[in-house]
Protein backbone atom coordinates (compact mmCIF):
# COMPACT_ATOMS: atom_id res chain seq x y z
CA UNK A 1 0.00 0.00 0.00
CA UNK A 2 1.84 2.97 -0.87
CA UNK A 3 -0.87 5.60 1.04
CA UNK A 4 -3.64 5.54 3.75
CA UNK A 5 -6.14 7.74 4.03
CA UNK A 6 -6.99 8.63 7.29
CA UNK A 7 -10.34 10.31 8.40
CA UNK A 8 -11.29 10.98 12.14
CA UNK A 9 -15.25 12.29 12.28
CA UNK A 10 -17.96 12.44 14.70
CA UNK A 11 -21.73 13.09 14.29
CA UNK A 12 -21.50 14.23 10.83
CA UNK A 13 -22.78 11.21 8.54
CA UNK A 14 -23.59 13.13 5.55
CA UNK A 15 -20.43 14.60 5.42
CA UNK A 16 -18.74 11.48 5.51
CA UNK A 17 -20.64 10.28 2.90
CA UNK A 18 -19.67 12.85 0.57
CA UNK A 19 -16.01 12.84 1.81
CA UNK A 20 -16.05 9.04 0.92
CA UNK A 21 -17.63 9.22 -2.41
CA UNK A 22 -15.41 12.28 -3.64
CA UNK A 23 -12.59 9.88 -2.76
CA UNK A 24 -13.96 7.17 -4.42
CA UNK A 25 -14.12 8.79 -7.92
CA UNK A 26 -11.18 9.94 -7.76
CA UNK A 27 -10.09 6.45 -8.73
CA UNK A 28 -7.27 5.78 -6.51
CA UNK A 29 -7.23 2.50 -7.08
CA UNK A 30 -5.24 -0.17 -5.02
CA UNK A 31 -2.43 2.51 -4.26
CA UNK A 32 -4.59 3.85 -1.50
CA UNK A 33 -6.57 2.37 1.84
CA UNK A 34 -9.28 4.57 3.72
CA UNK A 35 -9.51 4.12 7.57
CA UNK A 36 -12.05 5.75 8.96
CA UNK A 37 -12.54 6.22 12.81
CA UNK A 38 -16.02 7.19 13.69
CA UNK A 39 -16.52 8.45 17.17
CA UNK A 40 -20.18 9.04 16.39
CA UNK A 41 -23.01 8.03 18.86
CA UNK A 42 -24.04 5.66 16.57
CA UNK A 43 -21.49 3.10 13.98
CA UNK A 44 -22.79 3.42 10.12
CA UNK A 45 -22.73 0.87 7.89
CA UNK A 46 -20.64 1.40 4.66
CA UNK A 47 -20.74 -2.05 3.06
CA UNK A 48 -18.28 -3.92 1.69
CA UNK A 49 -15.90 -1.38 -0.20
CA UNK A 50 -12.59 -2.44 -1.19
CA UNK A 51 -9.53 -0.45 0.31
CA UNK A 52 -12.09 1.56 2.58
CA UNK A 53 -12.07 -0.22 6.68
CA UNK A 54 -14.47 1.27 9.41
CA UNK A 55 -13.71 1.45 13.25
CA UNK A 56 -16.35 2.65 15.22
CA UNK A 57 -15.44 3.87 18.77
CA UNK A 58 -17.40 4.74 21.68
CA UNK A 59 -14.79 6.71 23.68
CA UNK A 60 -14.12 10.42 22.19
CA UNK A 61 -11.34 12.58 21.55
CA UNK A 62 -9.63 13.40 18.40
CA UNK A 63 -5.83 12.52 19.35
CA UNK A 64 -7.40 9.00 19.94
CA UNK A 65 -9.13 8.47 17.14
CA UNK A 66 -5.88 9.23 15.39
CA UNK A 67 -3.58 7.37 17.44
CA UNK A 68 -6.09 4.12 16.59
CA UNK A 69 -5.98 5.34 12.62
CA UNK A 70 -1.78 5.43 13.00
CA UNK A 71 -2.10 1.97 14.41
CA UNK A 72 -4.87 0.53 11.54
CA UNK A 73 -3.20 1.96 8.60
CA UNK A 74 -0.53 0.35 6.24
CA UNK A 75 0.30 2.61 3.87
CA UNK A 76 4.19 3.97 3.46
CA UNK A 77 2.23 7.56 3.76
CA UNK A 78 -0.09 8.47 6.13
CA UNK A 79 -2.26 11.65 4.95
CA UNK A 80 -5.06 12.89 7.86
CA UNK A 81 -8.33 14.65 6.66
CA UNK A 82 -11.14 15.93 9.20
Amino acid sequence: MDFSILISTRNRPAQLSQCIESLEAADLGDSCEIVIIDQSDQAVEWGDRPNLRYYWRKDKGLSKARNQAVRLATGNILCFID
